[in-house]
């Protein structure tokens, strides 16, 4: 069997009504020789010829031109001993654009038997075929390449990539476009595909197709072993000086347990020598940030303490409903994106002046997931027992004496007659503890502090403003991810309550004109009375006789 080189050349065939243009075409010639002892004057044989043998049926690049198959049965014409005979086929190869592989050889089998027929009319002995015989031949030809003088394609492949940028916010879904430029500096490249590895922590999306500058590749993604790829299609063959640039969506997710997501790509392609290109590494980093805001607020802002008389003789009772309360609420929100798994928040709460406590009864109110707790050692003045009434105490009236005997020299109050800030600062303050737990993006937790004050402070300084000032403070001690932040968030704010005392109620003095209204309202009162009585005959009547007169 001899094959002939592939054609590089166009052929027009009419086949019946059908016209089809041609690639390429070759021709298979197969020839075979008997010779035997005590065989006929003529002698046939059975052959299959098969072309592209190691393909499978679907995947082979040459077809039979006359039938479109890939394998061809016929029968030798009948020939005598020692006497030739030959038969020739022409084939063609598919288009380019249905198969990949134009590197590995095509393999054509011929294959020879005696016929049914021969054995039957061969009289009292069945012919055989010699064990020597050579009834299997084996061809191969190869597909034509641009690959120089010696047929052997080398080429010369490169890769760089980019990606639009260089940090991954953990907690958030990150859309991630990476830009990769390829090209071919030597021989053609077949098959020749870019192959990314992809992390757990990333989905392949899509192709960017938005863009006039960039090539639209054809990629996939597969698993091989148990890893995904995505594969992309860079030409078949990549050509000599080819260039091209592409873009790829993709979203990073999960970054709890990294610091940092690599990416690996690589062409390659079914060159047998220098057929890869090396690889590109695109290292992205994990950045973890939260951004808390720490929001307060006081309700009311405002308390006007009710007015008291210090120089009654009689105890002043307060009953607990009408003692002013202050209420701060502290509230701490996670803006995103990444989560905290815990935070502590402290408050600064004034609770004593000068050894007198501020407060009468407190309670803390958390909200989410927040527990709070008072320092161990100002929490017996925290905490005060419950009552339901809260008199003035006994210093409060030695102080009133004390007053009325202290010497001239020192000024009226115990304290300047400006506002006076309640702070840390100037008074003593219990620290109140919360913890908080798991946060997530766009979560909050709160704590909400109320108290209510006593009056003996402000009755001591009754023409002086107070504010009550709380202080919070925040910061962060965990956060779920194994990259950790630059700095941990923090923030202090502060909270005040503006404490004023009401005036006592005075006599207002009654105007003149009312006086004067009240005069002459009552006098035209009386004369519409008279009036009414002298129209009724009030004044008209006839007195009973007197006594006396009776007598008479």
């Amino acid at each position: 069997m001899y094959l002939k080189h592939l054609c590089l050349r166009r052929l027009t065939c009419d086949l019946g009504l059908t016209y089809f243009m041609l690639s390429f075409s070759f021709e298979v010639q197969v020839c075979v020789k008997m010779k035997g002892h005590g065989i006929g004057q003529q002698f046939a044989l059975n052959a299959q010829v098969e072309l592209d043998k190691n393909k499978q049926q679907t995947q082979r690049r040459t077809l039979f031109l006359h039938s479109h198959q890939s394998q061809e049965n016929f029968q030798l014409l009948p020939m005598g001993n020692k006497e030739t005979t030959c038969r020739n086929f022409t084939a063609y190869l598919r288009h380019e654009k249905e198969f990949k592989d134009k590197l590995s050889p095509i393999v054509v089998t011929l294959n020879c038997s005696i016929s049914e027929e021969q054995r039957q009319s061969s009289g009292s002995l069945t012919p055989v075929l010699s064990p020597h015989s050579q009834v299997k031949v084996i061809k191969q030809t190869s597909i034509l390449l641009e690959c120089g003088s010696d047929g052997v394609c080398i080429p010369d492949l490169h890769l760089t990539a980019t990606a639009d940028k260089k940090l991954l916010l953990a907690g958030e879904l990150n859309p991630l476009t990476v830009s990769i430029s390829a090209a071919n500096h030597a021989d053609n490249a077949y098959e020749t595909e870019l192959h990314i590895p992809i992390p757990q922590q990333i989905d392949f999306i899509s192709v960017v197709r938005d863009n006039k500058n960039l090539t639209k590749l054809s990629c996939n993604p597969r698993m091989e072993n148990d890893t995904q790829v995505v594969i992309c299609d860079l030409g078949n063959p990549m050509k000599r000086g080819a260039k091209l640039s592409a873009g790829l969506h993709f979203t990073v997710h999960s970054l709890e347990q990294v610091e940092s997501v690599t990416f690996s790509m690589q062409i390659k392609s079914k060159n047998s020598q220098n057929s890869h290109s090396k690889v590109v590494l695109l290292k992205l980093l994990v950045q973890v940030m939260a951004q808390l805001v720490l929001r307060r607020a006081s309700l009311p802002e405002k308390i006007v303490l009710p007015y008291i008389d210090r120089e009654s003789p009689a105890d002043v009772m307060v009953k607990n409903e009408s003692l002013p309360t202050v209420q701060h609420t502290y509230e701490l929100h996670n803006n995103g994106p990444s989560t905290i798994s815990e935070a502590v928040l402290e408050v600064d709460w004034p609770a004593d002046l000068h050894g007198n406590s501020l407060l009468f009864k407190s309670k803390i109110i958390p909200l989410g997931r927040i527990n709070c707790t008072v320092n161990s050692s100002d929490a017996q003045n925290w905490v005060e027992p419950l009552s339901t009434m809260s008199p003035l105490s006994k210093s409060t009236e030695s102080s009133r004496h004390n007053r009325n005997k202290r010497d001239i020299s020192k000024p009226e109050n115990s304290l300047e007659e400006t506002i006076f800030n309640m702070n840390c600062t100037t008074v003593t303050c219990v620290k109140i503890i919360c913890r908080v737990g798991l946060l997530e993006k766009e979560k909050g937790v709160a704590v909400n502090i109320q108290s209510q004050l006593r009056m003996e402070i402000f009755m001591k300084n009754h023409n002086q403003q107070f504010t009550f000032q709380s202080k919070g403070s925040f910061v962060v001690q965990e956060m779920p991810y194994k990259a950790k932040p630059v700095e941990y968030p923090r923030d202090t704010k502060m909270v005040q309550t503006l404490i004023e005392r009401s005036e006592p109620e005075q006599a207002m003095p009654v105007p003149t004109w009312c006086i004067v209204v009240a005069v002459l309202g009552g006098l035209l009162l009386v004369a519409v009375v008279t009036f009414l009585f002298w129209k009724c005959g009030f004044f008209k009547r006839n007195l009973p006789p007197m006594e006396a007169e009776g007598l008479l």
